[in-house]
């Protein structure tokens, strides 16, 4: 059976039909929170791939003022090929691109599934520099050489025990009886950190929201500021 699906500008009137996907395909990337997401639709750089029924195949990205365009988010439904999904989103979402001026189109992220599928797909392999700072301006603008990278220090450690205790605090604080269970601390909204937004995996390990930088010109250039929130994805 030939199953006939439409690749078109993702809008507003989708934005619930792509958390669903977000929240339920086993490959899915998400570089941004709940709250971000109508603005990425209005911008009108995300496209969906569908039918009558559901949505097939997701990806956003954003654009900044130096002619980049990041991937901000993907996500392919069950059952269908990566390679494939990645194609028919990917290239009309390109041609958008370079309509709008980007000469560039590049993807961060730590999801397993995505990085051989995008280099099959044509891109190639480059080093990000992830910071957990936000920045109230964007670091071209500061001394590279002050910027170093150093062992863990006491003080580290006591921040580390800071986010554990703010953890349970805020669950207490809103009221939720399971604040000392695993079903309370791995919530998928995460927590406020002394360090930005981060959350507990019920296999013992944590993620952190994290900006992403590059070095340009011998200086260090945020291309991404960590978000906020997780935004329950």
């Amino acid at each position: 059976m030939t199953i006939q699906l439409e690749v078109y500008k993702a809008s507003i009137s989708d934005q619930s039909r792509i958390v669903r996907l977000l929240n339920e395909a086993r490959r899915s990337f998400a570089a941004f929170g709940l709250e971000d997401l109508p603005n990425l639709l209005a911008r009108g750089n995300c496209m969906v791939a569908g039918d009558d029924e559901k949505l097939w195949g997701f990806v956003c990205v954003s654009l900044n003022g130096s002619n980049w365009a990041y991937l901000r988010g993907a996500a392919i439904v069950n059952g269908w090929r990566t390679d494939d999904a990645l194609q028919a989103v990917l290239e009309p979402l390109q041609e958008r691109l370079r309509e709008r001026g980007a000469t560039h189109l590049a993807a961060y992220g730590t999801a397993l599934w995505l990085v051989p599928a995008l280099q099959r797909a044509g891109f190639q392999r480059s080093e990000w520099i992830a910071t957990l700072h936000r920045h109230p301006r964007p670091l071209a603008l500061e001394d590279a050489a002050d910027i170093c990278v150093r062992s863990v220090v006491a003080h580290d450690l006591g921040a580390l025990g800071y986010d554990g205790v703010a953890a349970i605090a805020a669950l207490v604080r809103a009221g939720k009886r399971n604040a000392l269970t695993t079903a309370g601390l791995t919530q998928n909204s995460g927590f406020a950190g002394i360090g930005g937004a981060f959350r507990l995996r019920r296999d013992g390990t944590n993620e952190r929201a994290l900006a992403v930088a590059t070095i340009r010109n011998n200086q260090l250039l945020v291309l991404d500021p960590a978000p906020r929130s997780f935004g329950g994805f």
